[in-house]
């Protein structure tokens, strides 16, 4: 598939995608705002996602927690960026730095995350068989104190419990 044809499957199933996306062909920053949703930023202070985009090809940002998706108990992810035949789900946790706050916020993100494929299932949308390409992103702030053998863990975890969805913890992805 496509990026048109990934928006025309989430289109029949949630007829009002179109309101909840915004196109780019830039080298972008994500940011999850305070107002509720997800958006570029050319702030790059804040702690965020960068679309690193040297080719210029078309890609789509869509907000996805309460907006394309009404709140749910369990929360859903923030947002998810698409191009080609991929797509890339985020959930950012950039607000806390204790170290209980840390597995707190690693257990949170996977939840929404996972609650967020679950959604998108239940309304017939099988992410694996739209795309080539499923990811899943927790987007740490960079001073946020990490965990790098928890994460391999958790991603080997992840990916078994989702048919092979990557679950990555870079605040970047390079699109090519």
């Amino acid at each position: 598939m496509n990026l048109s044809l990934i928006l025309q499957v989430i289109g029949t199933a949630y007829p009002n995608v179109q309101q909840y996306i915004k196109h780019s062909t830039r080298s972008e920053h994500i940011i999850d705002t305070n107002r509720g949703y997800s958006d570029f930023s050319s702030n790059r202070r804040l702690s965020g996602f960068d679309v690193i985009n040297k080719k210029h090809i078309i890609f789509c940002l869509l907000q996805i927690d309460n907006k394309l998706i009404v709140a749910q108990a369990g929360g859903q992810c923030d947002c998810a960026f698409l191009y080609d035949d991929s797509i890339n789900i985020l959930e950012f946790k950039t607000n806390a730095f204790s170290p209980n706050k840390v597995t707190k916020n690693y257990n949170k993100a996977q939840k929404q995350i996972t609650n967020t494929i679950k959604t998108f299932s239940k309304k017939g949308i099988d992410l694996l068989s739209i795309a080539a390409d499923v990811e899943a992103h927790i987007c740490f702030s960079n001073s946020y104190p990490r965990k790098k053998a928890n994460e391999m863990s958790r991603s080997l975890s992840f990916a078994n419990e989702t048919n092979g969805i990557k679950l990555r913890f870079e605040n970047n992805k390079t699109i090519s």
